[in-house]
């Protein structure tokens, strides 16, 4: 067994990640285990859609390149634009499995998606719409849609910091 969050290996029956200090969701021991793995889950659920959203911006990205190798050279900076972001996410879906705080911040706004999906619309067309389309409604609209889920991650993993921090200086004050 690994723990989601940072993937050590952890023996069947942990209540916590000895690495991580995190519950393991799903073992009983730990009181809220149900609450600890619907949480997990729902993690799990906005990293896959940050990485499918990865995925289609790097088919936008490279068609978007192609296309401006053979019709417009604005599309190379766009598709090039398009490949960073892609990259940037597909990193992100990852690190989130690690540590899920702050993405109501990360997505709330609607600024940068309105501009991405205008730009991509003057200057990469309907398949740079496309794009922006999905990350609004599937990724943003999943979290907007789950809000307090995502705050209560954060706020029990910022408890946990703060119990953590307050007994390493217990501690090291002994």
């Amino acid at each position: 067994m690994f723990c989601g969050y940072c993937g050590q290996e952890i023996a069947d029956d942990a209540a916590f990640c000895h690495k991580c200090g995190r519950p393991v969701p799903g073992n009983r021991s730990f009181a809220g285990g149900n609450a600890q793995a619907n949480a997990q889950a729902l993690v799990i659920k906005f990293s896959e859609r940050v990485r499918t959203n990865a995925m289609i911006w790097i088919v936008i990205g490279a068609l978007q390149i192609l296309l401006g190798i053979y019709v417009q050279w604005l599309l190379l900076i766009i598709g090039v634009i398009n490949l960073v972001t892609a990259v940037t996410d597909f990193n992100y879906s990852k690190n989130v499995l690690r540590d899920p705080r702050g993405i109501v911040d990360r997505v709330k706004g609607l600024a940068v998606p309105v501009i991405v999906l205008i730009y991509n619309l003057i200057l990469g067309g309907v398949v740079g719409a496309a794009g922006s389309v999905y990350y609004l409604v599937a990724v943003r609209g999943f979290v907007m849609e789950n809000e307090p889920q995502f705050r209560a991650i954060e706020n029990s993993l910022n408890h946990a910091g703060n119990v953590t921090g307050a007994d390493a200086r217990e501690k090291k004050g002994s």
